[in-house]
Formats: structure tokens, C-alpha cells, sequence
């Protein structure tokens, strides 16, 4: 190879590696849309988004029972995600109730915002792509995104339904939908998704000091999914502490 050519070669691989490289890389950073440059962090809704729980016990005492006598369940009474459990009633009764619920205005008006969620999901959406993993099933995805949209407005880039309690669907579990989006962590208020994020090496923050998720505290397999939850808390906790008045 002539002396010529070799310099040609090696001046144009310069401008391409020096000039034209960066530049591409910027433009391309530029132009890419924020939430892809951020990690995923899925965010639970029901008692982590939204009050659901004293909506149910509302609609069970003055709807189910006909009680004029005042409250005989509150979300105190809630010592277990199983409502048949809370309510004495059969599985298949509760069942047919939650799906009575969900068309009342118990839940399609009542329910409203945790406290401090809103501002609580300001602060992270500056750091994080915020996801939205609910075991809410798909028949509630309209009304779900419609109240996501009116007190969460262009702060969630998706909602994912793994649509629990579902007779007609399969339910996803919450770890399965957490690694197709590539979450970093869920924070969720059940001890049984912890459990399954646990096992299934997602980290998970428990979120809120709830009846329901007191007591047995479930730890991962995996030391490097235990080393990335902690330092996932020690970067965001304060954040959720300092928003989330509970």
C-alpha cells in the first residue's frame, strides 16, 4: 500500500472516529426520548398510588351488609390481601363482590391518590422511567388508565395489568412482568409480590406500614439482587420518605 493511500486511509478514519462518531452519538442521545436513557422502576397502584382498600370496606359495610349502624370494617381490619378472609366469606362470594365493585362509584369515582404520591412520583420520574406493574385485571384497564391520566398526568410511560383473581385470563405473576420491562426494582405494599419478586431475583420495596404487610419480611436468593435493592433504597427511599405522609 502506497504511502498516499495509507495516509488517506488513516486521515479519513480519523474524521470518522474523531468527528463524525461523537456526533452521531450525540445526536443520537439527543434525539432519544429521556425515559429509554433512565432505568425502570415499576410503581404498584392500589394502597401505593391509590386508596383502594377503604373504598372496599366502605362498599362491603354500606352496600353488602346494608349497615346504618357505622363502620363495621376500615383498612385496619385488613390483616391479609385475602378479602374473604377479612369479610368471612367464601372465595367464590368475594369474588363475585370485587367483580360487582368495580362497577360502583366506590371505585370508579371514591378512590383517590395516597397521600404524597403525587409528589412523591414528581421527584422520581426526574431520575427514573416510571412503570406501572398492578395486579389489577384487564377489564379495569380503561377506567386504571383514565385515573392514572387525571391525577398522574405524563408520569407514567406504561401500565402493565397482571390480572389477579381473573377467571377467564391467566394471571401473570409481578416478577414475570418486572423482567420484560427490565425494572430495577418494584415498589409494592404486598408482602406476597415481595415474596415473588424475592424468589424470582427482582428487588422490591415494601412500601407503607399497612396490617397486611406486617411481620415475615422476605429476603432474595441472590446477594447481587440484595446489594441492588439496598443501594436502590439508599438512592430513592428518602425521596418516597420524604413525599408519602402515612
Amino acid at each position: 500500500m502506497s504511502t498516499k493511500v495509507s495516509f488517506y486511509l488513516h486521515s479519513l478514519f480519523s474524521v470518522l472516529f474523531f468527528v463524525i462518531h461523537p456526533l452521531m452519538t450525540s445526536l443520537l442521545w439527543y434525539y432519544t426520548p429521556l425515559h429509554l436513557l433512565q432505568p425502570t422502576l415499576a410503581i404498584d397502584i392500589d394502597e401505593c398510588l391509590a386508596y383502594f382498600i377503604p373504598n372496599v370496606a366502605d362498599y362491603y359495610n354500606e352496600v353488602v351488609l346494608n349497615s346504618s349502624q357505622g363502620k363495621k370494617y376500615s383498612s385496619a381490619s385488613f390483616y391479609t390481601m385475602d378479602f374473604d378472609k377479612v369479610f368471612g366469606i367464601t372465595y367464590e362470594e368475594c369474588n363475585k363482590m370485587m367483580f360487582e365493585f368495580v362497577d360502583t362509584d366506590y371505585f370508579r369515582v371514591n378512590v383517590k391518590p395516597v397521600d404524597g404520591a403525587v409528589e412523591a412520583m414528581n421527584e422520581l420520574k426526574k431520575s427514573y422511567d416510571l412503570q406501572i406493574v398492578t395486579a389489577r385485571q384487564n377489564r379495569v384497564e380503561k377506567l386504571t388508565r383514565e385515573w392514572i391520566s387525571k391525577y398522574f398526568p405524563d408520569t407514567f410511560t406504561d401500565i402493565h395489568f397482571a390480572n389477579h383473581y381473573s377467571e377467564t385470563h391467566r394471571a401473570i405473576p409481578k416478577s414475570e412482568l418486572c423482567k420484560k420491562i427490565n425494572a430495577v426494582c418494584l415498589v409494592d405494599d404486598s408482602l406476597r409480590y415481595a415474596k415473588d419478586c424475592s424468589t424470582n431475583n427482582v428487588p422490591c420495596i415494601v412500601f407503607g406500614d399497612y396490617p397486611w404487610n406486617r411481620g415475615e419480611v422476605y429476603t432474595s436468593t441472590s446477594l447481587f439482587v440484595l446489594f441492588l435493592s439496598l443501594l436502590f433504597s439508599l438512592l430513592s427511599l428518602k425521596i418516597i420518605n420524604n413525599h408519602f405522609q402515612l
